[in-house]
């Protein structure tokens, strides 16, 4: 089992992913001041951020992450703020660091909070804050490869799935699109932009043979399917 590890992220096949996930991510991201992320995985994801924002603050739990992704992005360091904290403590960030002034919130891992805890979220950047956008990755519960791995029995149910990395122990749920729609509607969003993206066909440990043309040819197969894709991604903002 291919496990990821921030300190070998082009040995696993999320480096690709991300760096496909941009192609439609930056351009609904608009430049400005402040971006607020949720985590930070190899820190990917904040070198480019730091091409569009002057600051960027980062919450994050995981010492090891931080780390490594302070490495990744030491020629831009000045612009960033690490604080090694859980995500439910946002609204305090955002007090102490922004004083409610902040351009985005960005994250992936909404499925990895309870469904409580995400809508609680949601609702709690709200709080205090100006105008801003929500830009949220998630994982498509209805994916082709998720829907192959249950209909081989590798998963137990198409609801939920077992982490393979630092939370094995605990269940994550995913979402479809609709489902996310329901919820940030329901927390107060409007959604501006909503896409699926990549079509997955495998799990990571073989997608990561595969030659880089093949892998653009499944991005852009993607597009197609919709239904089908890996992830979703959501642009949103307040009522």
């Amino acid at each position: 089992m291919v496990i990821y590890d921030p300190r070998s992220p082009k040995k696993d096949f999320d480096y690709y992913l991300v760096r496909y996930r941009y192609k439609v991510l930056l351009p609904k991201f608009k430049k400005g001041n402040i971006a607020i992320e949720l985590g930070c995985g190899t820190g990917l994801s904040l070198k480019l951020l730091s091409k569009l924002y002057e600051k960027i603050i980062v919450i994050e739990k995981d010492e090891r992450h931080i780390k490594e992704a302070q490495k990744f992005i030491k020629e831009h360091s000045n612009k960033f703020i690490f604080i090694k904290d859980d995500w439910m403590n946002l609204p305090k960030v955002i007090k102490d660091c922004t004083s409610g002034c902040f351009d985005i919130v960005f994250f992936e891992g909404l499925e990895y909070l309870s469904k409580e805890n995400t809508k609680q979220l949601l609702k709690s950047i709200k709080y205090g804050a100006k105008d801003f956008r929500l830009h949220i990755v998630v994982s498509n519960k209805y994916s082709f490869h998720r829907r192959l791995g249950f209909y081989m029995s590798i998963l137990d149910d198409m609801d939920s799935l077992k982490n393979a990395s630092a939370i094995a122990s605990e269940k994550i749920w995913l979402a479809d699109r609709y489902l996310l729609l329901s919820i940030l509607r329901n927390s107060g969003y409007n959604v501006i932009h909503i896409e699926p993206h990549f079509f997955k066909i495998l799990p990571n440990k073989y997608l990561q043979r595969l030659p880089e043309d093949i892998i653009k040819a499944l991005f852009e197969i993607g597009k197609e399917l919709p239904d089908y894709c890996a992830e979703i991604y959501v642009c949103a903002e307040p009522e």
